[in-house]
């Protein structure tokens, strides 16, 4: 019997992970929870959704809130290829993983799905925030220095492997995924 609640509303953002196709990764939740502890959950809250920027290193606000300003900000932040984990405010829609290009290229169906909603940037170790209405702020995630090369989670290494070119399943040209991570219904 499932108690989280995570994903139980697919529907909500399966417009995201059907543009994108198979360079979507619907997360699971113990893959959810690995990429949380390594993003979301080292910076302090207010008013349990918004993230608290005192003490941390900001490195970018836009007042932007639309598609065009996300999209910007993902091809400043996010180097060629990186994975960019998407977590939305309403923890029954699952998380998703796209590369940065791919979440750029489908930037304004990440700010429409949601009202509020972070991405983390698996490798430089960035965080943006959106908040509709009040725009976007970047920044490094705190305690975990951006120079360090700590070992990644150990969903982050699965989903590196599986996102890597030449990775396949039983399908002629398609692209293996973990367990439990095949997307949304297309």
């Amino acid at each position: 019997m499932r108690t989280t609640g995570y994903g139980m509303y697919p529907k909500d953002i399966a417009a995201l992970p059907a543009a994108a196709g198979e360079a979507a990764i619907v997360l699971t939740y113990a893959d959810h929870r690995a990429f949380t502890d390594v993003s979301l959950d080292r910076f302090a809250s207010v008013n349990s959704t918004r993230l608290d920027w005192q003490g941390v290193e900001v490195l970018e606000r836009s007042e932007e809130f639309d598609g065009d300003g996300l999209r910007e900000m993902v091809r400043r932040h996010g180097g060629e290829g990186e994975l960019v984990v998407a977590f939305w405010g309403n923890h029954a829609v699952p998380s998703v993983a796209l590369e940065a290009e791919v979440m750029a290229a489908h930037a304004e169906m990440v700010v429409g799905s949601c009202y509020e909603c972070w991405l983390y940037f698996t490798d430089s170790r960035v965080l943006i925030e959106f908040q509709d209405g009040e725009g976007f702020v970047a920044a490094g995630v705190p305690n975990w220095p951006r120079t360090a090369r700590p070992s990644a989670p150990p969903a982050l290494r699965t989903l590196r492997a599986v996102t890597q070119p030449g990775a396949r399943c039983s399908g002629p040209g398609s692209r293996t995924r973990p367990a439990g991570t095949r997307g949304l219904p297309r």
